[in-house]
């Protein structure tokens, strides 16, 4: 068995993208602002909804990742429904999943389900026609992966 770490993929994921841009004469200027939005966990679920509102239609804000599990008495069906899937990096959206199901690579897969892929390429391990056991079957690791 061999231990696959996200290191070294990540490294080479770097060194390529600085190779391509420097043989394409750019030096691309890069740089974020994250913003991290806590809620007390007795939050209702109807004021959750209207603060995801606001961060969902905020212009200002590009991306939103989600963190999981919600609070029991959070309608977080409700939230995969209504997040923009544009903003929407972790692939929850029903359109982003869609596209993940259909291999339209136009939409958001799940960041941790596509790093495993990522890493299972960058080991050359080619998982056409073998057996293989996803354990867990969640909408952002194991359904994508399988």
């Amino acid at each position: 068995m061999e231990i696959l770490k996200g290191l070294p993929v990540a490294q080479a994921i770097n060194e390529e993208l600085i190779k391509e841009s420097q043989e394409a004469g750019i030096k691309p200027h890069l740089g974020f602002d994250c913003t991290s939005y806590v809620f007390p966990q007795d939050i209702t679920d109807e004021e959750f909804q209207k603060e995801f509102d606001k961060i969902n239609k905020d212009d200002n804000i590009d991306g939103i990742l989600l963190l999981r599990p919600l609070p029991k008495h959070i309608n977080e069906k409700a939230i995969e429904e209504r997040i923009n899937p544009v903003k929407d990096l972790d692939g929850i959206s029903p359109i982003n999943l869609a596209k993940v199901y259909a291999g339209d690579v136009n939409g958001f897969a799940p960041c941790t389900a596509e790093a495993v892929i990522e890493m299972l390429d960058y080991a050359g391990i080619d998982l056409t026609g073998k057996r293989v056991t996803v354990v867990g079957r969640s909408l952002v690791i194991g359904k994508p992966v399988a």
